[in-house]
């Protein structure tokens, strides 16, 4: 069932997703390495580096794994760009502005051009946000002026997090559009071709 609001899925060619991919899988990757090293100087427990790391090197096996197919990549993809986005929020003890590195991984998921990872993303901010603003408030939202409302919040953010979203998906709607027209002409051109010999 297509939704007419949603730009269409799996318009990008499989070279095209692949490259993408690689290049999301080397970021992934380095940021992984810079949070670990920031852990490490900032934290001396190494079950809290471990605890950091492990869903990372989870996201990282399912991200690369050729047994799963491109959309299941994806979504392993977004959990582990989110999850170095929530790491970066606690490491820094919450500021508003390493929030906004949630908003450059939500950018570079778009790539994919593709609703399923998008969302689980955009379900990952809201979840992680309410979950461990609850849980510990200090860690996501800074120290100073602590919300006695996390949820709120959680959904305050999630809603800005949307608005980006609804501007990426405008974007890849018009760029699958363009690249689904071009395939057809091709094919027409390519059919014409046959039957002209």
């Amino acid at each position: 069932m297509a939704f007419p609001l949603l730009p269409p899925s799996a318009s990008l060619d499989d070279a095209t997703w692949a490259a993408r991919h690689r290049g999301m899988l080397v970021l992934l990757v380095a940021q992984a390495v810079v949070l670990s090293l920031w852990s490490a100087a900032t934290n001396s427990s190494a079950w809290h580096l471990l605890l950091e790391v492990m869903p990372l090197v989870a996201a990282f096996a399912g991200a690369a794994s050729s047994r799963l197919t491109p959309r299941a990549r994806a979504s392993a993809m977004a959990i582990g760009l989110f999850t170095e986005s929530a790491i970066a929020v606690h490491l820094a003890g919450g500021p508003v502005v390493v929030h906004f590195h949630s908003f450059v991984m939500l950018c570079v998921l778009a790539l994919y051009e593709d609703v399923w990872p998008f969302g689980l993303g955009l379900g990952h901010v809201v979840l992680q946000h309410g979950i461990m603003g609850s849980a510990a408030p200090q860690d996501v939202f800074g120290s100073g002026g602590v919300p006695s409302h996390p949820w709120m919040w959680a959904a305050i953010h999630g809603v800005f997090v949307l608005a980006a979203a609804v501007a990426l998906m405008a974007n890849w709607r018009a760029n699958a559009n363009v690249r689904i027209s071009e395939r057809r002409h091709r094919e027409r051109a390519e059919r014409y071709l046959d039957v002209a010999g």
